[in-house]
């Protein structure tokens, strides 16, 4: 990850998306408290939807970082609203096959998802899963986006892991530091030369 660490000048822009149904405020919470350890956060970027989108927007105001909201619903295709069917069709090509970038420019259903997020340009994205750890269509295609971006999505365990190889990166930088000390043992005292009895 080439983000900015808190050392650096230029603030982190961190992207959330995830599902409606995400119930754990904690742990999309307690990861971006990891990533704030680590980053400075410049701005956090999400959805309007609850779930992961609200825990993160939540989490933004509660530390009055700027917070930007995108409309990134897929869902929406002109007059009409696309069903379930449709997203599970369109996210088909998340395990399968992969959408060209052609598409997902063009193609009305993805190009305001596209455009968005192009203009949001976070420098990474966090994905968060539904409760049975599976990504949602629309998140699978907003992922989609992100990839062919080049804008690293990370699930939560990337996360941790990303966030503790920073902080032992900081751990090791620090100890780089610090001057080595010697400490050498005291020497042992002499033994009196004994008087040699004739």
């Amino acid at each position: 990850m080439s983000a900015s660490s808190k050392n650096e000048s230029r603030p982190i822009r961190i992207g959330v998306i995830g599902s409606a149904r995400a119930d754990q405020p904690d742990f999309v919470q307690g990861l971006l408290n990891g990533f704030e350890e680590v980053f400075d956060i410049g701005c956090v970027i999400s959805g309007p939807c609850s779930g992961a989108d609200a825990f993160a927007r939540e989490w933004a105001q509660s530390k009055k970082i700027p917070y930007e909201g995108l409309d990134i619903d897929i869902r929406a295709k002109g007059p009409t609203t696309a069903t379930v069917g449709d997203l599970t069709r369109l996210s088909f090509f998340d395990s399968h096959r992969k959408l060209s970038a052609t598409v997902l420019k063009h193609d009305p259903q993805f190009e305001k998802a596209f455009s968005a997020i192009q203009r949001s340009a976070p420098d990474f994205i966090l994905a968060i899963p539904a409760p049975d750890g599976m990504l949602g269509p629309a998140t699978a295609c907003v992922k989609r986006i992100a990839e062919v971006l080049g804008i690293p999505v990370m699930n939560g365990a990337e996360a941790l892991q990303a966030i503790n190889s920073k902080m032992q990166s900081a751990l090791d930088a620090c100890a780089s530091e610090i001057p080595e000390v010697s400490v050498s043992a005291p020497e042992a005292p002499r033994a009196k030369a004994s008087k040699v009895l004739a």
